[in-house]
């Protein structure tokens, strides 16, 4: 299916005070550099331990594990957060009430398809912590959206 639009998936973005993650997972730093460079596109920004800095590349943050690490990619004023738990899996978040209508909805789909083929592995969208369980997954070999569930 193309990209599905907002009204198809109402539970998608309730605001039920979870976070919804995206996974992309089998990845190597291959994948990794290759994100790196199509999120690039986008505004980033950093945080080490909570506190602003400019992004060491991703040798210095799967070195620093005893450091909390976060990039922020903003698709306009939706936040898209990465905290490099794994190095073989790109997990991301997302807070449902950044995502106010189709336009935010849209974007965001449009920014997880092409984070996807630029890795070159299949995404999917779940409920805050439950890789198990998706709203959404994105088909990179078919080039297409399936609800899931």
């Amino acid at each position: 299916m193309s990209q599905p639009s907002i009204t198809q998936l109402p539970e998608l973005w309730e605001r039920d005070g979870s976070l919804r993650d995206v996974y992309l997972t089998g990845v190597d730093i291959h994948g990794w550099e290759r994100f790196i460079q199509y999120a690039s596109a986008y505004r980033l920004t950093y945080k080490a331990d909570g506190e602003d800095a400019a992004f060491p590349g991703l040798g210095e943050v799967f070195r620093r594990i005893d450091t909390s690490h976060c990039l922020s990619i903003w698709i306009d004023d939706v936040s898209v957060n990465c905290h490099f738990f794994q190095d073989d899996e790109i997990e991301l978040d997302v807070d449902p009430g950044e995502i106010l209508g189709e336009t935010e909805h849209a974007a965001l789909l449009k920014f997880v398809a092409g984070a996807s083929n630029a890795v070159g592995v299949s995404a999917i969208i779940t409920p805050e912590g439950s890789q198990g369980s998706p709203f959404l997954a994105f088909d990179t070999k078919r080039q297409t959206w399936k609800i899931q569930g």
